[in-house]
């Protein structure tokens, strides 16, 4: 005895119910009917309820921004959660997550979770090892998306030792608030495994969603082409304006040494050059990259203004700044970069590196930490912005740094005529 109980049986006993049907229709009609006629209603059918598994937008206003569209059984057979429909009603935008301290993550998109999220959970020796695997061999990158990361924060000096994420073939250990920051990863080969491994010793509570997004470089899929990055960016902005920021940012304490890795922003035919600026400073957060007095940016025969912003050599020279005697040093560079409010026509605006708690030429602002009018860059090619960090760690006063501590840049891709 069959039971049509569930939806995959509920599937199976419509198409024999429509089987028998047009069998029972075809021996008694005494109209000679089309056969290819009816085969085509019965094709339609599968054109209905077949769709392709692609991502999908969550619609119920969950914690979880995104999903992949599978039939209602096929989510429940991945364990997923049902977020809203997609394929016009007859799929459901299915959420994966994996809390579990050992997990994959073989899906299209999926996410590794702290196991009370969206609620804290306690610190106490914890470590979670997951996977990313990719078994497509249409999928040339991974994207890591931390949609929400709220951990213990790294000491004054950039060291995460508390509570820490690290991912394989990222030169970064992250910790403190992340939430909007994301990462690329790229798939050279398939199949690929990448760890992703999180560790909670002290420290605060925690929590975390990471939504791990496999880009299929090989579709017409639209979320799919916008989201793939040129290659060797580790991060990629897809709006024409918004905000960067290094990782760890707080404001307060430094940022990890040893990076060196290029932010790109999407641009398209009609983008004609970017302008790069700093916000005002939020409350009490400080900004610096690399030592936070410098000897001043300017070109041609400007004044200096103040110690606030750096650019061209000087960036290049120690760690320090104007006082330093180490031997590294931490930069912004664009390569197209040049000041602002300088005479664009002039060499001279040409600077390539940044550093300093400003950004561009030195005005004495009256707004506190907006030193500087920015950065344009008119030239051809992709827009990118390349942050290297020395092996030198902020010297500690009295409880405090000034160098080291982080950028925050809001970026505006220029259209029309620069």
């Amino acid at each position: 005895r069959t039971s049509c109980g569930g939806a995959r049986m509920q599937l199976f006993c419509k198409i024999v119910f429509l089987v028998f049907y047009l069998s029972c229709s075809d021996a008694y009609s005494n109209k000679e009917d089309n056969f290819q006629s009816r085969a085509g209603k019965f094709l339609n059918f599968f054109q209905i309820v077949t769709f392709k598994n692609q991502p999908c937008a969550t619609q119920d206003g969950s914690e979880e921004s995104a999903g992949v569209c599978y039939s209602p059984w096929e989510c429940s057979e991945r364990g997923g959660q049902e977020r809203g429909n997609c394929a016009s009603g007859f799929g459901r935008c299915c959420v994966i997550k994996n809390m579990d301290e050992k997990a994959v993550c073989d899906e299209p998109i999926c996410y590794f979770q702290n196991e009370n999220f969206p609620s804290e959970n306690s610190p106490s020796g914890d470590t979670k090892s997951y996977t990313v695997k990719v078994t497509d061999k249409n999928v040339c990158q991974v994207r890591i998306d931390f949609e929400n990361f709220e951990v213990s924060a790294q000491d004054l000096t950039g060291d995460c030792s508390e509570q820490f994420l690290s991912i394989e073939g990222v030169d970064n250990t992250f910790c403190n608030t992340n939430t909007g920051q994301h990462v690329y990863l790229g798939i050279d080969s398939v199949p690929s495994n990448t760890d992703v491994d999180f560790t909670a010793i002290r420290g605060s509570n925690y929590k975390y969603s990471i939504k791990v997004t496999q880009i299929n470089c090989n579709t017409n899929d639209e979320t799919m082409n916008i989201l793939q990055a040129p290659t060797g960016c580790l991060q990629y902005f897809t709006e024409p304006s918004g905000t960067m920021q290094s990782f760890n940012y707080d404001g307060v304490n430094a940022y990890s040494t040893r990076q060196d890795y290029a932010i790109c922003i999407a641009r398209s035919n009609k983008n004609c050059g970017i302008k790069y600026t700093n916000p005002p400073v939020d409350g009490s957060k400080a900004r610096s990259v690399g030592a936070a007095f410098q000897t001043g940016c300017s070109s041609g025969s400007s004044s200096a203004g103040s110690q606030d912003s750096g650019c061209g050599e000087d960036c290049l020279k120690a760690s320090g700044g104007i006082s330093g005697t180490n031997t590294n040093s931490d930069w912004l560079t664009i390569a197209g970069g040049q000041l602002a409010d300088a005479d664009l026509t002039d060499a001279s605006s040409y600077k390539a590196f940044f550093c300093g708690r400003g950004l561009g030429e030195d005005t004495n602002s009256t707004i506190d930490g907006v030193n500087g009018n920015g950065i344009v860059d008119l030239s051809s090619g992709p827009f990118i912005v390349r942050f290297h960090a020395d092996s030198v760690k902020p010297e500690e006063v009295g409880g405090e740094i000034t160098d080291d501590i982080g950028f925050v840049i809001d970026y505006a891709v220029q259209t029309g005529k620069c």
